[in-house]
């Protein structure tokens, strides 16, 4: 399998995954983006554009961290050869 199969492969995954849970209200957008981690490890990072709010409600917070809880719980189990992480941008 080649590189560019093998992104394709974890992107639908990924993708599949991220479909199956849906965006809580601060969430704008996915993005995601392959390459490698500081330890030179295969990695896939998981954007997710939110609202830019300087105080989110409690409601906002827990409704974030749950989502992204149970996203990373299922792209552990999905065992990608990336490793997945999730991180967080402000929407434009």
């Amino acid at each position: 399998m080649t590189r560019l199969e093998e992104i394709d492969r974890e992107t639908a995954i990924v993708r599949g995954i991220l479909d199956k849970w849906q965006l809580p209200s601060n969430v704008r957008g996915t993005d995601l983006e392959f390459g490698e981690d500081s330890n030179g490890e295969p990695a896939v990072w998981i954007w997710l554009t939110v609202d830019d709010e300087l105080k989110p409600s409690d409601e906002s917070i827990v409704g974030l961290n749950r989502f992204i809880t149970n996203v990373r719980s299922d792209l552990l189990r999905a065992g990608l050869h990336y490793w997945p992480y999730v991180r967080f941008r402000p929407a434009p």
